[in-house]
């Protein structure tokens, strides 16, 4: 008797507990405005097959020794798999890249996924690189395509988003890309269009290359391609190839209740209520594109010379800026670990043990890494400073989230965020 109870107690409830769950959900789903996220994806046109072309060509390098796809490669979720990239002079890819010549870059590489809807107005970790639609001008680490009256018009006209701009800054890069002073012609430019100009020759004198430019933008000629053609195709590629936007939570979105297991739908809830993920992570990509300071613990060598990384305030210069980072987008995030500006989150689960201890994750750091090329110095010094200026959305004393919160969270992430097959 006590067995057929059992039984029907799993037959007639649980249905009912997953109907709560969708009740609910699609309640709070539709308070923030979440719907199915649509984009047309350009995967065939001449300017898609031009910006994949430069996106795997060592020939944007000074020493032809590095591509965009070694940080931010399709098969390691459009980063890298480690903390922090090894830059130009490495060797290999993924875990297996060892540093050669090649030195730490301070930051994590960042997906790319979705990034043409998430940076079309700024890019970066810290902002460096913005773009405002209404004016259509940039502003970034080069003076001469910024403002309104740009000395460089014919390169700021050329490029149509932040992602765009932010593209032709890596080749610049000595330590990402560019090389070492002495090493190529490249690393030896006297200024950024110089070595911008100097990158743009190497790419024309390839015939193949003129035809495909050619194709992709009918009636330029040689003398009329400036890098910022190479930065729009750049971005191009990544906004169609990295686009993001299949998977089952759209599915649920549109309709199909059984796309999410429970776990799944109970972390999204979490999500939206209690954990106050969607402070940040709003809209349809998971991201408002904004700055926060959520006390990420800080290893590697940093931006500056004690290891610290001030983030935003660079910048700005403004006090309220320091160490704000953009938000990421979630969307396939799970392939794309480790997490945080500097790397240090291993996990998911981290990610979200951080949030609900962020003290005790910075005082009690732990990477848990094994085996990887360099060392990880953890920056104890501004530590507290860091935790001090904590972002208000983020209590000091963390969230009261549980073990299986937890787990239901990154459930969330892990499978209703990410998208098969790419």
């Amino acid at each position: 008797m006590k067995n057929l109870i059992i039984l029907l107690t799993l037959v007639f409830v649980t249905p009912l507990i997953a109907q709560d769950l969708d009740t609910e959900l699609r309640a709070l789903l539709k308070t923030h405005s979440i719907e199915p996220l649509k984009k047309e994806r350009d995967l065939t046109s001449p300017l898609f097959d031009l910006g994949h072309r430069l996106f795997v060509d060592n020939r944007l390098s000074g020493n032809n020794n590095i591509s965009c796809r070694d940080c931010h490669h399709p098969m390691l979720g459009t980063s890298d798999s480690l903390p922090l990239p090894i830059g130009e002079g490495g060797e290999g890819i993924g875990t297996n890249r060892r540093m050669g010549t090649g030195a730490v870059i301070p930051r994590n590489a960042p997906h790319l996924f979705n990034s043409g809807l998430s940076n079309k107005e700024v890019s970066f970790w810290d902002g460096r690189v913005s773009y405002d639609p209404l004016t259509k001008t940039f502003q970034t680490p080069e003076p001469a395509i910024n403002g309104a009256n740009p000395t460089r018009p014919e390169i700021a006209k050329a490029l149509s988003s932040a992602l765009a701009a932010q593209a032709m800054f890596p080749p610049l890069s000595h330590e990402e890309m560019r090389g070492q002073p002495g090493s190529n012609e490249i690393a030896d430019a006297k200024t950024n269009i110089e070595a911008w100009d100097l990158l743009t020759e190497r790419i024309t004198d390839d015939q193949v290359y003129m035809d495909l430019f050619k194709k992709a933008i009918p009636g330029i000629s040689k003398d009329k391609i400036n890098f910022g053609h190479i930065g729009e195709a750049l971005a191009h590629f990544q906004a169609n190839r990295f686009a993001v936007t299949n998977t089952p939570f759209d599915k649920y979105l549109a309709g199909d209740n059984s796309a999410m297991s429970d776990a799944a739908k109970r972390g999204a809830i979490l999500f939206y209520t209690k954990a106050k993920c969607v402070e940040c992570h709003s809209g349809n990509n998971f991201t408002d594109n904004k700055f926060h300071n959520i006390a990420i613990p800080q290893v590697g060598p940093g931006k500056e010379a004690d290891g610290n990384d001030k983030g935003l305030y660079a910048v700005t210069g403004k006090e309220e800026d320091l160490y704000k980072f953009k938000t990421p987008g979630l969307r396939n995030v799970s392939k794309s670990a480790p997490y945080g500006h500097s790397g240090s989150l291993k996990t998911l689960l981290r990610v979200v043990q951080h949030y609900q201890m962020p003290m005790r994750s910075n005082h009690h750091y732990e990477g848990g890494y094994r085996n990887l090329p360099y060392a990880l110095e953890v920056d104890w010094k501004n530590m507290n400073d860091r935790l001090r200026r904590l972002d208000p959305l983020v209590p000091r004393m963390g969230l009261p989230l549980d073990g299986m919160e937890m787990q239901d969270i990154v459930t969330f992430m892990e499978e209703g965020l990410t998208q098969q097959g790419m």
